[in-house]
């Protein structure tokens, strides 16, 4: 990216003295940032969020229900198949590193259908 900024004066600078000027910058991009107005749209939904939660504080879903829901969506089980607690610990880590391989290489060796398969059998044995 060519820039028209002349940049010459800054690189002159001391180590100490150009990290203050990104510092000044970053700070700067911060502030306006935080200055942006969010939409009408945006507002209302948070409003809206803001009132539900209010009115029942405790309600939700845990933290296992989220996760139970995550896994069968990735893995294209049913809720109740990725709930069920016959997984070892073992197992369940073993489930998740590899979900977070197959997510970090989606085009990996090994089909994600496979890796289940695999997982869930073992888990019957």
């Amino acid at each position: 990216m060519t820039s028209t900024i002349d940049l010459a004066p800054i690189l002159c600078l001391s180590v100490p003295e150009r990290i203050e000027v990104v510092q000044t910058i970053l700070h700067s991009i911060a502030n306006d940032t935080a200055k942006s107005e969010l939409s009408d749209e945006l507002k209302a939904e948070l409003d809206r969020r803001l009132a539900k939660y209010e009115a029942n504080p405790i309600g939700g879903v845990s933290w296992d229900e989220v996760e139970t829901a995550a896994l069968a969506r990735r893995t294209g089980m049913s809720r109740t198949e990725a709930a069920k607690p016959e997984l070892s610990e073992e197992l369940k880590a073993e489930l998740h590193r590899r979900l977070a391989d197959s997510r970090a290489n989606p085009n990996g060796d090994i089909p994600w259908e496979q890796v289940k398969a695999e997982i869930l059998s073992r888990s019957r044995r």
